[in-house]
């Protein structure tokens, strides 16, 4: 049992939680009366913000080739500075412990107002390749991350393709593919990715070849005469790029 207060909209829980298949969580008071406990989202693990006070260098690499003759590249590598030691593996209290590969990173990028304010803007969302270098031989201890898109990590190989007499769409293959990815839902519970319904318009009598995953899906994404990439969000998209030419005013 972890007795806690709620004082906001949000509870930080420090202490870990040994393994279990059940966590149950009861509401003894309230502070305003007569209301119901409702829970908007569970988060298990660790969440980490970098500001730019915290990276001492970044280098961001997006590479989309349009007429698709290789997989597109995203990958953003940054530098921070761990000056309390965190990710040391000698650090008990430390949480070095819980870094692992395909943890979600998102990025943002800030552009400064006439008035002051910031906006963000979202760059990409990519994941931790688990390549973590930790220096703590210098007088101020950093740690390298190397993130990228997940087009990178469907390296397996598909081997569930079959003939069929009356084909299957170009549609239907690359959706099976990405749903045998296993690739977790976003936090609406949707699919991370996007396919052009342009590909309902092609069918393949054949099977697909013993191949990996990311390779298959941009031959899909060849036949279809469409891009294989990831937006900003970090979803799969294989789409038609517009060549509709776009006007730019400048004030």
């Amino acid at each position: 049992t972890i007795p806690c207060t709620l004082t906001g909209y949000e509870l930080n829980i420090s202490q870990p939680i040994v393994e279990c298949n059940r966590i149950d969580f009861e509401a003894t008071k309230s502070q305003l009366p007569m209301r119901r406990f409702r829970m908007g989202r569970i988060f298990l693990g660790i969440t980490k913000y970098f500001t730019g006070s915290d990276i001492i260098s970044s280098d961001w690499k997006h590479d989309v080739d349009l007429v698709n003759s290789k997989l597109s590249t995203n990958e953003f590598d940054f530098t921070i500075i761990d000056a309390n030691r965190e990710y040391d593996p000698e650090n008990p209290s430390g949480i070095y412990s819980y870094m692992e590969s395909k943890q979600e990173c998102s990025i943002e990028m800030g552009y400064e107002l006439n008035d002051g304010s910031i906006e963000w803007m979202p760059i990409s969302t990519l994941f931790t390749t688990g390549n973590l270098q930790i220096k703590t031989d210098t007088v101020i201890p950093t740690v390298d991350f190397k993130t990228q898109g997940s087009l990178a990590f469907l390296t397996r190989k598909y081997k569930k393709s079959v003939y069929r007499s009356d084909g299957r769409t170009l549609y239907d293959l690359a959706e099976d593919i990405l749903l045998d990815t296993q690739i977790p839902l976003d936090l609406n519970g949707n699919h991370r990715w996007y396919i052009d319904p342009v590909l309902q318009n092609y069918t393949c009598y054949v099977p697909l070849d013993v191949e990996k995953m990311n390779v298959l899906l941009q031959q899909i994404s060849n036949a279809g005469m469409c891009v294989l990439d990831i937006d900003r969000s970090g979803f799969i998209t294989i789409k038609q790029k517009n060549d509709a030419v776009q006007n730019f005013t400048f004030a």
